[in-house]
């Protein structure tokens, strides 16, 4: 087993202990307008202050703060949607079976035109979840980059990871 964090945080919380199951969202750079990005974050910040929660409004809290950004994604017809070439789908697809049964087991996938959608459980001495991300979303904004003919970021840099915590797997 490698050291590594099992929590840090960036805009959001991420709780990534060794050997857990995943779902994982991760989206297109630039799919979400950064005013809107911004307005939801003030609204969770604003919701998380107001009192103490216990742990089913807290889990509750997360679902709804994860559905808006869903539906946002949903609705917003003004953004890249460059999943949905076929060139570019199936790269994001053969680097997730790359090392699936290597360093993960792979359950589901869906590749949509803009996000991507995982339910993965870590091997006994896997990477950490986050440097499986990592390698995942740069090799694959590479290659797509290439079909694109462009440069600069392709995937937004966070992702939204939440540990399964009781899997029935």
């Amino acid at each position: 087993m490698q050291d590594h964090k099992y929590f840090y945080k960036r805009n959001l919380p991420h709780y990534q202990p060794t050997e857990g199951t995943y779902f994982i969202t991760y989206r297109l750079h630039g799919s979400i307008p950064k005013s809107q990005v911004e307005l939801l974050k003030q609204e969770y910040l604003s919701n998380k202050d107001k009192s103490k929660m216990n742990d089913e409004q807290i889990w509750k809290m997360h679902g709804e703060y994860f559905k808006k950004f869903d539906s946002i994604l949903d609705t917003n017809r003004n953004e890249p949607y460059w999943l949905k070439i076929p060139g570019i789908l199936k790269i994001v697809s053969d680097s997730l079976h790359f090392n699936a049964g290597k360093q993960y087991n792979l359950w589901c996938f869906s590749i949509m035109p803009n996000p991507v959608h995982i339910l993965i459980s870590l091997s006994e001495n896997s990477l950490p979840l986050y440097s499986i991300l990592q390698k995942h979303k740069r090799f694959t904004a590479r290659e797509a980059n290439k079909i694109l003919n462009r440069l600069g970021n392709f995937w937004h840099k966070e992702s939204y990871d939440h540990l399964v915590r009781n899997p029935i797997i």
